[in-house]
């Protein structure tokens, strides 16, 4: 019965969500230096949600495409177990991503602590190569209605020679998920409105 009458809620906001959902930036002919994906939640057994996969994956197509030249997974965990990034850097492993070229940042705790962690980290790498472009591009990639935050958060943390762009992730809710915000459309909707209009209220730096 409450499977049902989530797949009716799902209905009723899909236009609202389809609405809200950011349109993607178009990436320069030659790609990016670095895909940023977002972590999205985790399963109780240690592997990435489905939100998480579809992320995973989305940057692994952009990798074997040839555009992005490495891939940097961002993402803590709640209890001390297996980190967002990581399962999300076994996903991309899996599809051939060079290990080398697939970098963790499993730290953060929210989308805003995922922005600057990523900006140190990439700083930090940037500092101690002779061959760093003068300006760093990066796509961030995110579940769709949370691709249009992963992008601001980076954008206001980064340097303001850096070229950022925004990708989406078309994923599947996953029911497994231990955040239950994220077994759902009807569900996390809400959440994510809440925390994009604070973001711009407050305008968190």
């Amino acid at each position: 019965m409450e499977m049902k009458i989530g797949r009716v809620l799902d209905a009723l906001v899909l236009p609202i969500a389809k609405l809200l959902e950011p349109r993607e930036h178009v990436l320069p002919d030659g790609g990016v230096n670095l895909a940023v994906g977002f972590g999205i939640g985790m399963r109780k057994d240690g592997s990435p949600s489905l939100l998480s996969q579809g992320v995973a994956r989305h940057c692994v197509m952009l990798y074997k495409a040839g555009m992005a030249k490495k891939i940097l997974f961002s993402g803590g965990s709640e209890g001390g177990g297996v980190t967002e990034a990581s399962a999300m850097k076994s996903v991309a492993l899996a599809m051939g991503v060079r290990d080398e070229d697939a970098l963790v940042e499993e730290y953060s705790r929210n989308t805003h602590s995922n922005a600057l962690n990523v900006v140190r980290m990439v700083k930090g790498i940037a500092s101690q190569q002779r061959d760093t472009p003068a300006c760093i591009s990066i796509a961030t990639v995110g579940q769709s209605l949370h691709a249009r935050r992963c992008y601001a958060c980076l954008k206001k943390v980064a340097p303001k020679n850096w070229a950022i762009f925004r990708l989406k992730a078309t994923c599947h809710y996953d029911s497994f998920c231990t955040q239950r915000r994220l077994s759902a459309e009807w569900k996390f909707l809400p959440w994510e409105l809440v925390w994009t209009v604070l973001f711009k209220i407050l305008r968190w730096t």
